[in-house]
């Protein structure tokens, strides 16, 4: 059911919410995606008006737009939250035909065994962060002096997480580690003071300092090599006019609407460290 704040044709769905092939879609004229998508500040949230917003839930809408006026259909988004990153990881690649994931899903080649990607929506730098109390990191070699006694977060199934197993294996072999499920948690362990290190994602970092947590990025310490894209299912047939949306006249991610949106969502301070 729709709610007063939520566009037309869109809903909420939930585990085991039907959808369409795209195939079906063109046999039948309309039919409903289905998009698992992880919260996230900037990307994915409810805002003051209790709106389902952010970067990529308007990147959807945008491609809805234009499939509905490229095509000729009627296309229906639901769209479900699952905070639990290896859990949506997994439900996408499990699924059937009809569901689109969306979490900051760094494309690798390993992954495309597992899942297919869209074309990129975003290059990202991971960072590696501590309380504001702590030195500034100059040389990796002194990660065992000045994260001395901390424990390294550990952000289960994702790139970060092997980043930090990375660290630990040649620096600092004596590091503590704490096992996390969301960067939510993250967080909220980062506020607790100066007990923890990770690896975040650079928008996570800059919402973090928004929102007032006392956290410090230790450049030397970045990994500017990623690029995120949507997931599908292998078996999906979504590949093709997603990635004709991402292409279209000389491609989505060069638009103006697409700045646009990452703008209003991600900020202005969030743009200038991606070098936008």
């Amino acid at each position: 059911m729709l709610t007063a704040c939520q566009p037309e044709n869109e809903r909420e769905a939930h585990a085991g919410t039907e959808a369409d092939s795209w195939q079906q879609i063109r046999d039948q004229g309309s039919g409903t995606l289905h998009v698992l998508y992880v919260p996230s500040g900037g990307f994915a949230y409810t805002d003051d008006d209790g709106k389902l917003t952010g970067a990529v839930i308007e990147i959807f809408r945008s491609f809805k737009s234009w499939a509905e006026e490229t095509y000729g259909v009627e296309l229906e988004l639901a769209f479900e939250p699952e905070s639990n990153w290896s859990r949506f990881y997994n439900r996408v690649a499990d699924a059937g035909d009809g569901l689109v994931g969306t979490g900051n899903v760094t494309i690798t080649e390993p992954r495309r065994e597992v899942v297919q990607f869209s074309p990129p929506y975003l290059d990202n730098i991971s960072v590696m962060v501590s309380h504001e109390a702590r030195p500034e990191l100059t040389s990796m070699d002194d990660i065992p002096e000045v994260f001395a006694g901390r424990t390294g977060l550990m952000h289960t199934g994702t790139l970060n997480k092997d980043r930090m197993v990375q660290i630990r294996d040649e620096y600092f072999p004596d590091m503590d580690t704490l096992t996390v499920h969301s960067n939510e948690e993250i967080m909220a362990l980062m506020s607790e003071g100066d007990r923890y290190f990770t690896y975040l994602d650079v928008h996570n970092f800059v919402h973090g300092l928004s929102d007032g947590i006392p956290m410090k990025r230790h450049e030397i310490a970045d990994d500017a090599n990623e690029q995120f894209g949507f997931i599908m299912p292998l078996n999906s047939d979504w590949i093709g006019p997603i990635t004709g949306f991402f292409e279209h006249e000389g491609g989505f991610v060069n638009s103006t609407g697409y700045r646009k949106i990452m703008r209003k969502h991600l900020g202005e301070g969030m743009m200038d460290v991606l070098g936008d």
